[in-house]
């Protein structure tokens, strides 16, 4: 069960709330002015992840979108709104009470509500999602990261505080950056870890066993293996297995890997992967 302390650490960690949030609803359960329930009933609704899908409910001044679904990009602390994507491609700002969390392709979620949690959870372990790879267990999230080799890079600046890479992500169309900032150790600067800016996941909802259509991209992609610059690229490439081939991907900066992947000996200097700065293989 979620305590007030997991919830606002967790919160807190995403920039939904503030120490002084937090700090206000533990004085309101100390006065017993209110529960830990009312508590954490008042400000889970805050913790609906980037990514998940919605569906927009009871808006006056935008009666046209009630009923359409969405997809939800960003948060501003500052208004309590919601940044939504409609279906059609509409950016709209929208309070939490105005967002229902699409719920309809959760079997572990419809199982307990008839057979109970412990029952479900035990049934739900045997159901993998066809989303994440992972059990359907009641409660547990869905969480999809953006696609490696379905990325697309849009520029890259270092400076003295860090390095900061921003991306488009071609499964669900939003955009995100990882900032790395600098360390300072013993050998001198190292990266530090990395932050992401943005969009974590490329879907963030809810679990389905249902086949997902083909044009729908944001899944784990098990059969699929990206690999990065790096001063052991080569050695990477050559300890794939005999069954991964290599496929010529469509973004730019990324090159096909080379087929002499596979031999003892380094690349010759003509060879695609000495100066590739991404190689891509998928399993067929």
């Amino acid at each position: 069960m979620t305590t007030v302390d997991a919830l606002f650490a967790d919160l807190i960690s995403r920039e939904r709330c503030s120490e002084a949030d937090y700090d206000r609803a533990t004085d309101l359960i100390a006065s017993g002015a209110k529960s830990e329930a009312d508590i954490i009933a008042e400000w889970t609704p805050l913790a609906l992840e980037l990514g998940a899908e919605v569906t927009f409910k009871d808006l006056k001044g935008r009666a046209d979108l009630n009923g359409l679904s969405g997809t939800v990009v960003s948060f501003v602390r500052a208004t309590g709104r919601f940044g939504v994507k409609a279906a059609g491609g509409e950016a709209v700002a929208v309070k939490r009470a105005n967002l229902e969390e699409t719920e309809g392709g959760e079997p572990a979620c419809v199982l307990a509500g008839k057979i109970g949690d412990d029952v479900a959870g035990l049934v739900g372990s045997f159901l993998t999602c066809t989303r994440c790879r992972q059990p359907c267990a009641p409660g547990s999230k869905c969480r999809v990261p953006h696609p490696m080799h379905l990325r697309q890079e849009l520029g890259m600046m270092s400076g003295p505080e860090g390095m900061r890479a921003s991306y488009g992500c071609k499964a669900c169309g939003q955009q995100y950056a990882i900032v790395t900032p600098w360390t300072r150790g013993p050998d001198g600067l190292a990266a530090g870890e990395p932050k992401y800016e943005g969009p974590e996941w490329c879907y963030a909802g809810l679990h389905s066993s249902k086949e997902l259509p083909c044009s729908d991209l944001r899944r784990v992609y098990p059969a699929t293996v990206a690999l990065c610059a790096g001063p052991n690229l080569q050695a990477e490439i050559d300890a794939l297995p005999a069954l991964y081939l290599p496929i010529s991907p469509c973004i730019s900066l990324y090159l096909p890997i080379s087929p002499c992947r596979r031999r003892s000996m380094r690349c010759p200097p003509t060879c695609a992967c000495s100066r590739s700065r991404r190689g891509v293989a998928s399993i067929h």
